[in-house]
């Protein structure tokens, strides 16, 4: 599957986006399929659908550990590294325009400022995309995690499209604890210790 969306429907781009698609990902979970030039005839495909409507694609190429690197994939498809973007953030130059804006993902570190809040502690709020279910699954994850560290916090999950003032509020920040951000992923060997150190921290 080939995920994609006009990216002036994410709040976060808010007027940003205008004329600029987003990849979400591009995903085949079958051994026996891979390699096969499928992934390529989708991005082909769409390609042909969006070069007269958008004037940039752009997509932040995340590593899974499993499959064809989704990096090299986009590279091999004529996409350039953002410049001064992270490491998986590029962009296919539909109508030869560079990125204005930053490339966003729900697992990159947010830039924005956090104000911590009195409603905010003692609760977990954990934010989720809803065009992705392994954002919904890792975001179930991430709860599991803190009420096995303590089972008396309230915790929240929010579909950051529904609940956009919640979430871009805070920063743009995919968890908090405690009101206090937590800046690693769930899969990070980190992330508990972030999170234990967060349930006990005294915020004023």
């Amino acid at each position: 599957q080939l995920l994609y969306y006009p990216a002036i429907a994410d709040p976060r781009y808010k007027n940003k986006g205008k004329n600029v698609l987003f990849i979400n990902c591009v995903y085949n979970p079958f051994r026996e399929a891979q390699r096969k030039g499928i992934a390529r005839a989708l991005f082909n495909s769409l390609l042909e659908e969006v070069k007269d409507k958008y004037n940039l694609i752009v997509t932040h190429a995340f590593v899974t550990g499993e499959y064809f690197s989704q990096k090299e994939f986009f590279l091999k498809m004529g996409f350039k590294p953002v410049p001064k973007g992270s490491p998986g953030d590029l962009y296919f130059p539909l109508k030869g325009e560079v990125p204005s804006i930053q490339v966003l993902s729900v697992w990159k570190e947010s830039k924005g400022r956090y104000e911590p809040r009195s409603s905010d502690r003692g609760r977990a709020m954990i934010f989720y995309s809803p065009v992705c279910e392994f954002s919904y699954i890792f975001a179930s994850y991430a709860a599991r995690i803190v009420r096995e560290l303590c089972s008396d916090i309230p915790v929240t999950l929010l579909n950051y499209w529904k609940e956009s003032e919640e979430f871009l509020s805070r920063g743009e920040h995919w968890m908090i604890v405690n009101a206090t951000p937590i800046l690693s992923s769930p899969l990070e060997e980190k992330f508990k210790d972030e999170v234990l150190s967060s349930i006990k921290r005294d915020v004023k």
